[in-house]
């Protein structure tokens, strides 16, 4: 930074300027941070140690020490400015955890005047006292930015000035920050195009140099400038292009992703983004850090990303949900059945699982999805699955969600006699559970049809029978309990009664 004055207060404010750029680009707690923040904070120190007190008086275009205004600090009053900030007084006796307090506040969001607490109310809060604001009136703020904007016109030198300051970036990352900043704070649309092209100078430059921090920070940018403002395809694939070489030629896909599985708010959207240019590489990247993690909030920021790719996740989700990693498989499976439309045949391939867990999670997916391809594969799962565990949790979820299209599939199986007696009695109390006509005339025809093979089988299982009809609550099958009161064998009747008993105290109730 050029100024004419090599005073201890501009040393002071430069310093300063070092630390609101750094806090404005970096998210809270980055290790750049904190190596940055103590340089700075002990230059400051050493620049205090003759200076009792430094009174600064900021407007919207210059900082000054009594009637004498510093140079090169154009950005910097402005920042304060905005912050409602007339005067800035700084002690001898600053702290560093004050100064980095103090910078974080000034730092923190966009350039826009506040509108619930003022800066000094803030620094009141955190207790700073080596550090004093004194606060400009919001309404003069308001008018003359008002006048500003009514002034102010695009003219040649605004494009000569943008040029200039991208053609000085040669190696100067710092200055590269402070014009990413620009860029993105800009409002204008008809000076997206230009601002966009300036990116992609200091994206190429920097690179050129092998600097690719600050260029990831510059596509993080350019990213969101594209889809936030619509600019279109071919500035899609431009910035695709600069993706492509720093991400994967320069090796820096983990720089991508890592801010999505940490969920940083900073970067976390603009991530995604770039993502989605990577594509198949930054997929791949992201479901290897789920499969890896246990922490529940990482494994939904990254599953959120993959779900932007939609049906293109798909099989980086099936090999999570066959990971044996549950929870990751479980948000996998989630992830999946959230997606619109959902991939059934995905959401399935837990079923594949030798986690019983994960089985039945993708088993509840497809029925809380109740589509008509889901239902076939759970019929599909319910004819053909080799494990008597997984019938009898199928047969119980259909009771649960009380799903008539399975009644066929239940009726089917009370009639093979290959299935074995538990999964029948399971399937004739779902029934009961299910109710409605058709499941009734199942349950009637299978255990009391004069034609019924079944109870000559398992002559017990007319008990459950009767449980069955009494579970349906339904005037046939509550019938049909009155006629088994006439029946030859005394323990049916005597079950019949009790049943019909229970039902009437429910009825009354």
């Amino acid at each position: 930074m050029n100024t004419k004055n090599t005073t201890p207060e501009t040393t002071i404010l430069s310093e300063m300027e070092k630390l609101i750029r750094l806090f404005s680009f970096y998210p809270e707690g980055h290790s750049y941070l904190a190596v940055a923040s103590t340089r700075i904070f002990n230059t400051i120190q050493q620049q205090l140690g003759g200076v009792n007190t430094a009174i600064y008086s900021v407007d919207r275009r210059n900082i000054s020490i009594g009637s004498v205004v510093l140079d090169g600090f154009g950005k910097l009053s402005k920042l304060l400015f905005y912050k409602r900030i007339k005067a800035l007084i700084i002690h001898n006796t600053v702290k560093l955890q004050e100064l980095i307090t103090f910078v974080q506040l000034v730092s923190r969001g966009d350039l826009i005047l506040p509108r619930d607490k003022s800066m000094k109310q803030l620094l009141l809060g955190g207790n700073i006292s080596g550090i004093e604001v004194e606060e400009v009136d919001y309404d003069t703020i308001r008018e003359e930015l008002e006048e500003e904007s009514d002034q102010q016109v695009e003219t040649p030198e605004d494009t000569v000035e943008l040029e200039n300051v991208v053609q000085d970036l040669s190696d100067d990352e710092q200055e590269a920050i402070r014009f990413i900043n620009l860029i993105d704070k800009e409002a204008n649309p008809l000076r997206y195009a230009e601002l966009s092209d300036a990116l992609i100078v200091i994206i190429q430059r920097l690179v050129d140099i092998e600097k690719y921090e600050i260029p990831l920070i510059a596509i993080r940018t350019y990213t969101q400038h594209a889809y936030q403002n619509k600019r279109g395809q071919t500035i899609v694939a431009m910035a695709g292009k600069q993706v492509g070489l720093i991400a994967l030629e320069k090796g820096m896909l983990q720089q991508v992703t890592a801010p999505i599985a940490m969920g940083n708010p900073y970067y976390y959207d603009s991530s995604i983004a770039i993502a989605t240019i990577v594509g198949e590489p930054a997929m791949q990247e992201l479901s290897e850090i789920m499969i890896k993690t246990e922490t529940m909030q990482s494994l939904k920021f990254i599953a959120r990303a993959l779900s932007v790719f939609g049906k293109d996740a798909s099989h980086h989700l099936e090999k999570i949900m066959l990971s044996g990693n549950y929870r990751a498989a479980s948000v996998a499976i989630d992830t999946a059945a959230g997606m619109k439309p959902a991939p059934e045949h995905t959401v399935a391939h837990g079923l594949k699982s030798s986690d019983v867990r994960i089985k039945k999670r993708s088993l509840q997916a497809l029925f809380d999805l109740n589509t008509t391809t889901g239902n076939s594969i759970i019929d599909k799962l319910i004819a053909g699955a080799p494990e008597q565990r997984m019938i009898s949790l199928t047969i119980s979820m259909i009771g649960k969600y009380k799903r008539t299209a399975f009644v066929p599939r239940l009726q089917h199986l009370l009639s093979d006699e290959a299935i074995p007696y538990s999964i029948k009695h399971d399937a004739l109390l779902v029934l009961g559970e299910i109710g409605g006509r058709d499941a009734v005339n199942v349950i009637i025809t299978s255990i009391f049809g004069s034609a019924a093979l079944l109870p000559k089988q398992y002559p017990e299982i007319k008990l459950a029978g009767i449980k069955a009809l009494a579970l349906t609550m339904n005037e046939v099958a509550l019938a049909n309990l009155v006629k088994l009161l006439e029946n030859k064998d005394a323990h049916i009747r005597g079950t019949a009664w009790s049943t019909l008993y229970e039902v009437g105290k429910r009825i009354n109730v």
